[in-house]
């Protein structure tokens, strides 16, 4: 079984680290040797991840694997599943998790001298 935890929610431009908790309840051993990969499948092409090699899982031994996901630059839904694959075929899937992506946050910032006053001069601190 595969089990991963996305929010409804990121940031765009932004990139996120999430654990997946992998159980090898079959009775073959998991590792790359084997042909067995972690992928994710996403409906757009702009997003970009990094899934570590899948490590050797013996039968109804459990392990967590960390992956990286980077978000697109514009606010967008994405959709993504994390596939289990063996010889490129996928043998496990986990659900769809649709992602609303929300534009970067601006930030401004306002300063006035108080009281207000006419001055000049140079090496202010903010």
């Amino acid at each position: 079984s595969m089990e991963i935890s996305l929010p409804d929610m990121l940031i765009a431009r932004s990139t996120y680290h999430f654990s997946v908790s992998l159980k090898n309840e079959g009775q073959a051993l998991w590792n790359q040797e084997d042909g067995y990969t972690l992928s994710i499948k996403s409906n757009t092409d702009e997003v970009k991840t990094l899934v570590p090699d899948v490590r050797k899982i013996r039968p109804f031994e459990e392990d967590r694997m960390n992956i990286t996901i980077k978000t697109p630059a514009k606010p967008q839904t994405i959709e993504l599943t994390l596939l289990l694959k063996k010889n490129d075929e996928v043998i496990m899937e986990t659900k769809k998790h649709t992602i609303k992506i929300e534009p970067f946050p601006s930030l401004a910032i306002k300063t006035s001298i108080f009281p207000k006053m006419v001055s000049n001069g140079e090496d202010f601190e903010v």
